[in-house]
């Protein structure tokens, strides 16, 4: 009445509800609105298997053997001792908010610390580090990265090492798995059959220091190898550096002056005495 329009019913009846907000709405906008939910909710997902799924495996061998994860950053998502000199270098290198997440420079270098501490790197013996990397076109990491961080990280410690880093594929990865012994021996194994040294005496199921010590450093790795705390002309690889505080070897007897270091040294120096 009044000329004032009512939302009556024309046929005098109760008024008309009014719409729900929604209700026009295009099909269309609710649609594309489901549709980038779901999308958003499958990159999340997806972004969580990238970051999370190992696409390179860095096996370490110090005598400790340990295995890293790395996902395509270059980030640790698995990390596992492979016998318990590893469950002890590893232990160690987690304390402090453990290896997953962090970058593998960081790893390693926490790792070769470790080893260095629980006295499995020392200067008064030769050291053999093996370290292989699998699949290492998939994640930012490369065989020379692993060289220069193992290399900085024994450099930092005065300590010499025969470095060898290999790269391998998943084949011989889980051949290696399949006999119980670690990629590094399997690796070495396959290499001195190669060079013709015999390999069925050797105790494959041990550590890489045993096996050095059944066969020698040098029967297994080549001077060029060398990295560390000893630049050429420092020394025979094999002579170990005296840190400070500790008492160095006394002087040499006459017949021992001259004579060259090391092995050979010894040798003609037997000789020259019969």
């Amino acid at each position: 009445s009044g000329g004032r329009w009512s939302p009556e019913r024309r046929d005098g009846g109760d008024r008309d509800e009014l719409p729900d907000a929604t209700f026009g709405w295009p099909v269309v906008a609710r649609a594309a609105l489901a549709a980038a939910a779901a999308l958003a909710v499958g990159f999340a997902a997806a972004t969580m298997v990238y970051l999370r799924q190992p696409v390179t495996y860095l096996a370490l061998d110090i005598n400790p053997s340990i295995e890293l994860g790395l996902n395509r950053p270059g980030l640790v998502v698995i990390a596992r001792a492979l016998n318990g000199e590893g469950s002890l270098v590893l232990d160690r290198a987690s304390s402090g908010g453990g290896l997953l997440h962090r970058p593998a420079a960081e790893a390693v270098s926490a790792i070769m610390e470790s080893a260095a501490d629980e006295g499995f790197l020392s200067d008064r013996e030769e050291n053999v580090i093996h370290a292989t990397l699998v699949g290492a076109g998939g994640a930012a990491i490369s065989a020379r990265d692993l060289r220069e961080w193992v290399g900085a990280s024994l450099e930092r410690r005065g300590l010499p090492a025969y470095l060898r880093v290999n790269e391998a594929g998943p084949a011989e990865r889980a051949a290696a798995r399949e006999e119980g012994i670690s990629l590094n021996l399997y690796l070495l194994r396959q290499k001195m059959a190669e060079s013709g040294i015999p390999t069925a005496s050797v105790n494959w199921k041990g550590t890489l220091r045993d096996v050095v010590r059944q066969v020698g450093a040098r029967g297994v790795m080549r001077p060029e190898e060398l990295v560390g705390g000893r630049k050429a002309g420092d020394g025979a690889p094999n002579q170990p550096r005296v840190p400070e505080g500790r008492p160095g070897p006394g002087p040499a007897r006459p017949e021992q002056q001259d004579a060259p270091r090391g092995r050979e040294g010894a040798g003609k120096n037997r000789k020259a005495g019969r």
